[in-house]
């Protein structure tokens, strides 16, 4: 909890979307059907160069969305959007709430989400933050006396 924010990994070493293959396995067969009901082969064969940089670039979003488990440091919180990570210094926090899944951290501008809820990697459960009660502490401690906290799933003991 302590690494200072970085720019962000390159997305060689940031993992893809599960999903992303179904994507690309139904563009597929879907390509293959249309080739067997008779469209002509180059139109189909667009399509796919089509459908296969529409699922490059939903990757390249998605990879750009994804922020790994050290979100939280003590110059402030990370969290992920559509360009690329932010990074909410702890000055600059005006709310924090939660929900079942997790804890929102607000500034004036932004917000940076910490998913505290148990995610599933290939069918096995694996918890993000192993002690959610720490988090919890390790946020509130660092929160300026001025923000609002709305705490009603993650309250520390």
């Amino acid at each position: 909890m302590t690494r200072e924010p970085e720019s962000g990994d390159p997305l060689a070493f940031r993992p893809l979307p599960h999903g992303l293959a179904y994507l690309l396995l139904g563009l597929l067969v879907a390509l293959l059907a249309l080739a067997r009901v008779g469209m002509p082969l180059l139109m189909v064969a667009g399509l796919g160069v089509l459908g296969t940089l529409t699922v490059i670039g939903l990757a390249i979003v998605r990879g750009r969305q994804f922020d790994g488990a050290d979100q939280i440091s003590e110059a402030g919180v990370r969290g992920p959007t559509l360009f690329g990570p932010v990074f909410i210094p702890w000055s600059e926090v005006v709310r924090v709430g939660d929900d079942k899944n997790g804890v929102t951290v607000y500034s004036a501008r932004r917000s940076a989400r910490i998913d505290l809820a148990v995610l599933s990697v290939q069918g096995r459960p694996v918890p993000e933050h192993s002690d959610t009660e720490a988090v919890v502490r390790f946020i509130l401690a660092h929160v300026p006396k001025h923000a609002i906290i709305e705490l009603s799933y993650y309250v520390p003991v």
